[in-house]
């Protein structure tokens, strides 16, 4: 039975309960459970750190690891140099763009108001945009 159906105030039916064979609610647990389930827990944790501090790994397998760690972030920093100064270049182009329109906006309407060319040529800006940013 999940927390959606409790929060609902519905039921669990049979197969509900039958999907989770381990499942007891929170509520049925006695303190002895709770502790065996610490324990299981604690078991855990400690085979996982017993198994990182084992003398038996070689030296050469962490080198390898740490290799591997370090190569990974440099992508991932330049990866994020990159994302950063395309930012700040789409930022300078639509500042760019938005002071173009502002200053020659009177400009725009008189030339292209008999063409009814400026809804065409946005619409096509923004086709050619959206196309460069899917290849690139």
């Amino acid at each position: 039975m999940s927390t959606i159906e409790e929060s609902k105030g519905e039921s669990a039916t049979e197969s509900d309960v039958s999907d989770y064979p381990d499942y007891t609610p929170i509520s049925k647990l006695t303190s002895s459970d709770l502790m065996q389930l610490q324990n299981k827990k604690m078991v855990k944790h400690d085979l996982l750190l017993n198994n990182r501090l084992s003398e038996n790994r070689h030296k050469s397998e962490l080198h390898q690891r740490a290799k591997k760690l370090k190569h990974h972030y440099k992508e991932v920093d330049a990866c994020d140099k990159i994302m950063a100064y395309g930012f700040i270049a789409i930022i300078f182009l639509l500042t760019g763009f938005y002071w173009f329109i502002m200053i020659f906006s009177q400009e725009i309407k008189q030339t292209f108001q008999e063409y009814h060319i400026i809804g065409h040529a946005f619409v096509y800006g923004s086709i050619l945009l959206g196309g460069l940013n899917i290849l690139l």
